[in-house]
């Protein structure tokens, strides 16, 4: 049928559609080709001059001579040097504004108990600046405050000098600021008098092989205890809770997925059941006697290692082990089509019960329609997981092309950047 549909396609002068997908694919992938290469050529026209930004960049460069001689370069360019007049107006500029720039979330100068925006260099990088504190203990190069180096309420002036410099130009900025203490309640007092307590006395024992802790503060007798490292982590509670709740997921996804297998071993075995059952009712057997027999030759091809456990096979087992213990035949076909649980079965199971009770004498042509019916349907499901199969090709299938377009373009774009 495809043979006369693709004959009927060239008569009509239309392409197939595989044929218009690979054109349609090979036009798309040459555009693309041809934009980069437009836009590379564009980028690589002739230069005459490097523009100089705030920072140094590196440029790659081709020289071409009359002769058709070419000669890759690297260009190095640095940021434009400030003549001596533009260098200093720029670090007077900057000396000028540096005392509300440094503010931080400090009202003014007179009043630091914030920490201080020392800034490093201007936002252009074109002036550099250089810190330097009267009292680092206060104060440190930084801009950070340590007001609990001051008594509650109290204020100590500190210099801060800052040396900038903007190209050639260096020049010197002394900004006096005064950093004053806040207030502190009792038991933020306390703490500050702890602290410098215990650093006093890591700073007197440095040779010695133990730090002693003092024993009275402020007047006060005082006993230490080591703080707890650390709390339980609530991420194992989380962590533990999602993996236990994960655990009933993940059985009745492992049952859903054992069921499904069932149902595929059922649907494979159901056709080649029929025609057993047909042949051996066919040689003069009755249905028990059949069932007898497939039951003894799946339990020989077990022992042998020839087979693996099969869901129909095993309930044709137990049918027939139900019936040597003397459970009704009619009653027993039905209860296997049951065991099964699958629509196919179970009208099967139906079918021999049927002929059980009324005796009727078309039951080779029923089942071999039913052989014939069931061939039809495993015809069907091979051909829908073939085509399932052809749809999860489509994104290696896809990453494959990704890569080989990767192969082919880079090189080229290499060769162009040279």
């Amino acid at each position: 049928m495809r043979a006369s549909y693709s004959l009927r396609e060239r008569k009509c002068g239309r392409l197939p559609d595989p044929v218009k997908k690979s054109i349609l694919t090979a036009a798309v992938t040459v555009l693309l080709f041809a934009a980069d290469w437009a836009v590379l050529h564009k980028r690589a026209g002739n230069v005459s001059g490097l523009e100089r930004q705030e920072h140094m960049r590196t440029v790659q460069l081709v020289a071409q001579a009359e002769d058709g001689t070419s000669a890759p370069v690297s260009v190095q360019v640095r940021p434009r040097e400030l003549s001596a007049g533009e260098a200093a107006a720029l670090a007077q500029e900057v000396s000028e504004s540096l005392g509300a720039e440094i503010l931080g979330d400090n009202a003014d100068l007179e009043h630091v108990s914030q920490n201080l925006s020392l800034i490093t260099q201007t936002e252009d990088g074109l002036v550099s600046i250089a810190w330097r504190s009267s009292r680092p203990a206060l104060v440190d190069a930084a801009g950070k405050v340590n007001t609990d180096a001051l008594p509650a309420g109290e204020a100590e002036p500190v210099e801060l000098t800052a040396q900038i410099k903007a190209g050639s130009i260096s020049c010197l900025k002394k900004i006096g600021i005064t950093v004053c203490a806040p207030d502190r309640s009792g038991e933020k007092e306390w703490q500050v008098q702890v602290r410098k307590a215990v650093e006093g006395a890591e700073e007197d024992s440095r040779g010695a092989d133990e730090l002693v802790l003092p024993e009275e503060i402020a007047g006060r007798k005082v006993t230490f205890t080591e703080k707890e490292k650390g709390t339980p982590s609530p991420a194992i509670l989380v962590i533990g809770g999602a993996v236990a709740a994960a655990f009933p997921a993940r059985c009745q996804q492992k049952k859903r997925q054992d069921e499904k297998m069932r149902r595929d071993l059922l649907g494979e075995d159901y056709s080649e059941l029929v025609l057993k059952i047909t042949l051996f009712i066919g040689a003069g057997m009755t249905v028990r006697r059949a069932f007898e027999r497939i039951a003894q030759g799946y339990a020989s091809d077990r022992e042998a290692g020839r087979t693996e456990e099969r869901p129909a096979y095993e309930a044709i087992t137990q049918t027939v082990r139900a019936l040597k213990l003397g459970a009704p035949e009619t009653e027993s076909w039905v209860r296997f089509g049951q065991m099964c649980g699958t629509r196919e079965y179970r009208r099967l199971g139906n079918c021999l019960a049927e002929n059980q009770r009324k005796g009727s004498g078309h039951l080779v042509r029923i089942l071999e329609a039913e052989a014939s019916g069931s061939f039809e349907e495993r015809k069907r499901q091979a051909r829908r997981r073939g085509e399932e199969a052809a749809t999860r090709l489509i994104l290696p299938l896809m990453l494959m092309l990704g890569a080989m377009m990767a192969i082919i373009l880079v090189p080229a774009l290499m060769e162009f950047a040279v």
